[in-house]
């Protein structure tokens, strides 16, 4: 029979390398066990890092996490259940916050008036023991203890109406309870805010803006059960704005399919714009030309006629009334002439344009 050290011994052996646990450092790290953090400070060798960059940097990432894992080996332990874990010591690195600091909340009416009377806030607990069931019970909210509205029998005075609804008035006092303790809320939140009064509580229109109104109003509608479809309307009332659909934007991430005919519609888009030609402007712009052009041709034609006539009436003598007359057509004919070199310039650039055109 072959026995076994034979046969073992016969079997090559695997070889398996593994790396030492030892690290050694030139310069010491700056641990930090709290946050798990390690910083190096030696230098990287450049001549191997030119050669084979990415083996070298792995290597040193790997002795740096066995320098911080033997650094955890040597914390103190202590069993959590059937675990046993390692007590890390507080951080001494102070990390940047991810978010800004929590603001300090700003005090409620309630808060500064029992600061002011020196009211000390005491704890209470939640369940109170209930007489009627013999249990206990939470002293507020669903099934609360000592619930009025859950007896089957309300005992009314004498000088009271004995035919009317305790049970629904019960009901309506809880709901302005509710309503009155909603109120408050939003009461403190508009003082944290900054603001005086809360948008959308009460009528008082006196302090508020038109906008504010019509808000009020819009809301209103949209409370009832046909969201404002059949609710009356005011005299001279102006639609409500801003009450459409709001914008929807498609999502950063589609598939390729979708987003290739996006591409090309888009593509398509701009391989079919083309520069449109408005008609109606080219053609006024024509019209206004032409008129442009034949008031300078009357002005042409009636400017010598004009200059006749004045000259005949100043021929009658050159004093007295008939000479101050001459003089103020002269003077007119030369305004004339001024006006009709204007005219002609401006048509000489009417024509230059026309024709560039």
């Amino acid at each position: 029979m072959v026995e076994i050290t034979e046969v073992a011994e016969s079997t090559p052996r695997q070889s398996v390398s593994y790396k030492s646990t030892e690290v050694t450092k030139a310069v010491e790290p700056n641990v930090d066990l709290g946050n798990l953090l390690l910083e190096d400070f030696d230098p990287l060798d450049a001549e191997q890092y030119k050669s084979n960059g990415g083996d070298y940097l792995k290597e040193v990432a790997r002795s740096n996490a066995q320098f911080l894992v033997n650094k955890l080996w040597q914390l103190p332990t202590k069993r959590v259940e059937d675990v046993i874990v390692a007590v890390l010591p507080k951080p001494t690195t102070i990390l940047p916050r991810e978010k800004e600091v929590p603001k300090i909340k700003p005090t409620t009416k309630w808060q500064e008036y029992a600061k002011m009377k020196g009211i000390q806030k005491r704890k209470k607990g939640r369940m109170v023991w209930d007489d009627e069931s013999k249990s206990w019970k939470p002293a507020w909210g669903y099934k609360r203890a000592n619930n009025a509205e859950d007896d089957w029998l309300v005992e009314i005075p004498d000088q009271k109406d004995p035919y009317r609804d305790y049970y629904g008035d019960m009901k309506e006092a809880k709901k302005e309870r509710v309503a009155k303790n909603e109120l408050q809320r939003l009461r403190n939140v508009a003082r944290a805010a900054g603001g005086s009064e809360v948008e959308g509580i009460g009528m008082n229109i006196e302090k508020k803006s038109s906008k504010q109104v019509a808000r009020q109003l819009d809301r209103a509608k949209h409370a009832t059960a046909s969201l404002g479809k059949y609710a009356e309307k005011i005299p001279k009332e102006k639609p409500a704005r801003n009450t459409g659909k709001k914008r929807k934007f498609l999502p950063n991430e589609n598939a390729i399919p979708k987003e290739k005919d996006k591409a090309l519609e888009i593509w398509q888009r701009m391989e079919s714009k083309r520069p449109k030609l408005d008609i109606e402007k080219a053609v006024s712009s024509k019209v206004r030309v032409k008129k442009n052009t034949a008031a300078d041709d009357d002005d042409e034609d009636e400017a010598p006629r004009k200059k006749r006539k004045r000259g005949a009436g100043g021929s009658g003598g050159g004093t007295g009334s008939s000479g101050g007359k001459s003089r103020k057509g002269t003077k007119g004919s030369k305004r004339k002439d001024k006006m009709h070199s204007f005219n002609k310039k401006k048509h000489a650039s009417h024509a230059s344009k026309n024709k560039r055109t």
